[in-house]
């Protein structure tokens, strides 16, 4: 395999693909940060004339750029493990007042941060789809697998070597990336809040989900050995991403697993508490087979949520659609669950096997078909 490996990497570094492909992750990257930026309407004011009035301690505070660097998150004092915990578990009291006296602003900053690294995988997965069926369709086009199978190389060492391959210019794409969206941050003079834990899963959500498009199209490639047929299912298997199918599964239960029961001992529980103490005296915790959201006070821990009505068949068919969906953590983003509940009560665990599960299942299926075939 390593002479395999060695020639896959000799002829990466020789051709023109790679260095088109590095060229267009950092165009595409940037100009898709560059628009992510300019909406944001309140990290780019740094660099712009731009102003905006929030308010901040009682008072209706304007921004502009001769003030901003006050209100970032950065001067809190704060930790990105505090900010991250924050109305999840319980904190300090003084910290807890820092973060609840600014929240419109340090939320905003941690909210735009995360939908900054959920969406890195747009661009590489485009890009994939494109490069693997170029790069790795001249095996076919040129002979080189029959050849490497007539000197004695098995189909199953090409095949991995050929994932392996994939892997790393997946990876080279996340650090790209990653080194792309320092320079923003350096060029707005923007330390978002950062709490490596969590933000470290998400990046390997991000290599997953790139991972698993490259395994896609490695695996059409291999079964038809045809360019345009892994180009084509590739781009099918990108479209996946921005044509949420199993949405309505979500829509559905997450609508369902909201549905306060405004007359239960819970509820008022949850209000009283609420009033009197504020919300840092709860914590909460997503329970994964529920679906909800469970508060916890003084050790107890109580639901909000009426009781279920939707047939058991129906919401494990639901759920299992959810669970089963390599976009997931994007898609969970829209109702509101914390990223720390995320990494903490196991989505982010979910979504990285689904995505290894899938991977799995086609890799498998493309050497399967490869396996059997004969190479004229």
């Amino acid at each position: 395999m390593k002479k395999i490996l060695a020639g896959m990497f000799f002829r990466l570094f020789k051709g023109f693909e790679l260095y088109a492909l590095v060229a267009a992750m950092l165009l595409g990257y940037a100009v898709v940060l560059a628009g992510q930026f300019e909406d944001d309407g309140y990290i780019n004011i740094s660099r712009t004339d731009n102003v905006t009035t929030v308010e901040y301690n009682d008072k209706s505070i304007v921004i502009n750029r001769d003030n901003i660097e006050q209100y970032k998150f950065a001067s809190l004092g704060v930790s990105g493990s505090d900010a991250y915990r924050c109305y999840v578990e319980k904190l300090p009291d003084d910290v807890f007042k820092k973060l609840q006296d600014t929240s419109v602003l340090w939320q905003n900053e941690l909210d735009f941060f995360i939908h900054l690294i959920s969406s890195i995988h747009y661009i590489p997965s485009v890009l994939t789809a494109l490069f693997i069926p170029f790069f790795l369709g001249r095996l076919f086009s040129d002979g080189t697998i029959k050849n490497l199978i007539s000197g004695g190389h098995s189909k199953r060492r090409i095949y991995i070597s050929s994932l392996l391959v994939a892997l790393a210019i997946d990876i080279l794409m996340i650090i790209i990336a990653l080194g792309v969206l320092a320079s923003f941050c350096a060029y707005y003079f923007w330390r978002p809040p950062v709490y490596l834990p969590v933000v470290l899963s998400y990046f390997l959500i991000e290599l997953l989900v790139v991972f698993n498009i490259s395994a896609i199209c490695i695996s059409a490639l291999f079964i038809s050995r045809k360019k345009a047929a892994a180009i084509i299912v590739g781009f099918l298997a990108v479209a996946f991403m921005f044509i949420p199918i199993t949405e309505f599964a979500f829509i559905t239960v997450f609508e369902e697993s909201n549905t306060v029961d405004t007359n239960s001992e819970a509820f008022q529980q949850y209000i009283t508490v609420q009033r009197e103490e504020g919300p840092n005296a709860m914590q909460q915790r997503f329970v994964m087979s529920d679906f909800d959201i469970v508060y916890s006070y003084r050790g107890e821990e109580f639901s909000v949520i009426g009781g279920n009505k939707m047939p058991v068949s129906q919401r494990v068919l639901y759920l299992s659609m959810i669970y089963l969906d390599p976009y997931m953590i994007p898609h969970l983003q829209l109702f509101g669950i914390y990223p720390y509940m995320m990494y903490r009560d196991g989505p982010i665990a979910v979504n990285a096997a689904n995505c290894l599960a899938w991977t799995t299942l086609i890799t498998i299926a493309g050497y399967t078909v490869f396996k059997k075939r004969e190479i004229a």
